[in-house]
């Protein structure tokens, strides 16, 4: 391996895979083909502003014209690579999308036949592309700027460009947006966190090496060489600039945005794009929080058609496209497929109120008050865990953050990782499931991890519904102390009648575990004993979005 000098830090590299023993690779080298009413040019070289030249595919109608265009810029690789059905069992993706269909980017048949051009570029150290490869950095907004501003002078396009796919296709367009191409008119964030370390790296400080290794051989290919991010997770298991300077500043992203998350994707994007919510400084934003596996929701026809619908919004001036469109459009679930739409305005919903529940250790139970006597409640380490439950006496909606006080002590250890559920559980004493990422079904209500060294927050940013650890600095314990963890939960939309319950899992170890699982954690800082107190000088409380009902619900 050997050191890159990047834009903030030095990154390590690994040698590219050779994309021609990929078995699904088409070869390299220009190609024109004429499929029915759509023209496919493969491998159309770009030069970028420093001299490097990327390759595209570029999907445009039969018919003379100009056409608005949508990007999808993604280091997995621009052509068909992957057999959705025997490579993601679950995934419950609608049959029809054509051969020509790229891993998480739209269908160019379809899209074409609706009169837009589809481009796909393989980025800079990809496959052919020359270069060496880096993820979400500046460097990578400014390749993609140079390309967007390529393709609005193009004889088939309109001027107008857009971005659209699923999770890297829409994350890398924060950096774009950042830089201000003039001809990006609207980005669709179908999936996207912004924060490498926070959203999926590093969840509460502990390493998701489990997810990591598999994205690592999915982008590997090249020809040159790759930044090797498993090896940055152990070279900066803080937040440093590694991470920091790949963090797009939202306050720059301004064009039309419509954001689409699950909370499904609990772990992976469903933070960021909250985040983004939040900061960018779009005038015009909508967002789709849902309850949908990600792959299935993004090529549903009545997903395919809105999306299609926005870009007729700001790529060809139809000003009633989503004339209609709620500003948040918010799934609220009840069971396994099983959900209700509520609208709004503002997210968090109008009328959320955040009220305070105290662990009693005691009991095992949840209230509204404190308990009255101090207790604790021990468990292994690596092995154990202790639940907190409460049971609704009327139904009731939770939209949005939650957040745990925890006071604990790890007996026997400097360090402790934590991993916190919260799940349901109906009036029979059956837990309640939701679907879980883009292919599970196993899903629990809120999920948050923390490690104990990592528990400063950054009183800048923090609130009580959502604490920001700021992860710079490494803060050990010794001699079985006493200490408060301030965790956030990431946002969720559960609805529990009277009689079911709600349960806080406190644990060392995964909440979801399992084979094919991601996230996983295989290695954190666990041993001894965890001890959770409640009470008295220690007062360990759960903050939760308490929404009012809607009319009529």
């Amino acid at each position: 391996m050997t050191l890159h000098e990047g834009d903030a830090t030095p990154w390590t590299l690994r040698p590219g895979k050779d994309p021609d023993l990929d078995p699904h690779y088409p070869g390299h080298g220009y190609t024109l083909i004429h499929d029915g009413d759509m023209i496919f040019e493969r491998d159309v070289a770009v030069e970028l502003r420093d001299g490097t030249t990327i390759y595209i595919d570029v999907f445009r109608p039969q018919a003379e014209g100009r056409y608005p265009v949508v990007l999808g810029y993604a280091p997995f690789g621009k052509h068909p690579h992957i057999e959705w059905d025997t490579a993601f069992p679950g995934a419950d993706i609608p049959p029809g999308n054509s051969k020509y269909t790229a891993f998480e980017a739209p269908d160019p048949v379809t899209w074409t036949k609706a009169g837009f051009v589809i481009v796909n570029a393989d980025p800079r150290g990809v496959r052919y592309s020359e270069g060496i490869a880096q993820f979400m950095t500046e460097q990578e907004g400014r390749d993609e700027y140079d390309l967007i501003e390529w393709l609005a002078v193009q004889p088939w396009s309109n001027g107008n460009i857009g971005t659209n796919g699923v999770s890297y296709f829409a994350m890398s367009a924060y950096q774009a947006a950042a830089q201000k191409p003039e001809h990006l008119k609207a980005v669709i964030l179908f999936e996207a966190l912004n924060d490498f370390y926070r959203d999926v790296k590093f969840h509460g400080g502990i390493p998701n090496y489990g997810m990591c290794h598999g994205w690592m051989q999915m982008t590997s290919w090249s020809k040159t060489a790759v930044e090797d991010m498993e090896a940055g997770m152990r070279e900066h298991p803080t937040y440093d600039a590694f991470w920091t300077s790949r963090v797009a500043d939202l306050s720059k992203f301004d064009v039309p945005v419509w954001l689409v998350s699950s909370w499904a994707n609990a772990g992976i994007h469903t933070r960021g794009t909250l985040q983004a919510w939040d900061e960018v400084a779009s005038t015009e934003k909508w967002i789709d929080l849902n309850a949908r596996k990600e792959w299935s929701y993004f090529y549903q026809p009545e997903m395919v058609a809105k999306q299609m619908a926005f870009f007729d919004r700001f790529l060809r001036g139809n000003d009633s496209a989503i004339a209609d469109w709620p500003r948040v459009s918010c799934q609220v679930r009840d069971r396994l497929k099983v959900n209700h739409l509520r609208t709004d305005t503002q997210y968090p919903l109008t009328g959320t109120e955040y009220r305070r529940m105290y662990l009693d250790a005691h009991t095992g139970t949840l209230d509204f008050t404190e308990p009255a006597q101090p207790s604790s409640r021990s468990y292994p380490a690596k092995s154990g865990n202790a639940t907190f439950s409460y049971t609704f006496t009327e139904p009731t909606e939770l939209i949005g953050p939650a957040s745990l006080q925890l006071w604990m002590s790890a007996q026997g250890a400097d360090d402790a990782d934590m991993f916190i559920g919260l799940r349901k559980f109906d009036g029979d004493g059956n837990e309640v499931n939701f679907e879980y990422l883009g292919f599970f079904e196993n899903g629990i209500v809120g999920m948050g991890w923390q490690r104990l060294s990592l528990r400063t927050l950054d009183p800048d940013r923090s609130t009580e519904a959502k604490p920001y650890p700021s992860f710079t600095d490494f803060e050990h314990v010794y001699n079985d102390e006493i200490v408060r963890l301030d965790i956030p939960i990431l946002d969720a939309a559960t609805r529990f009648e009277a009689g079911e319950r709600l349960e806080l899992d406190i644990r060392g170890y995964d909440q979801i575990a399992g084979a094919g699982m991601i996230p996983q954690h295989p290695e954190n800082r666990n041993r001894g004993n965890h001890v959770i107190y409640s009470g008295g000088e220690h007062p360990s409380s759960l903050l939760l979005p308490f929404v009012p009902l809607a009319p009529g619900a």
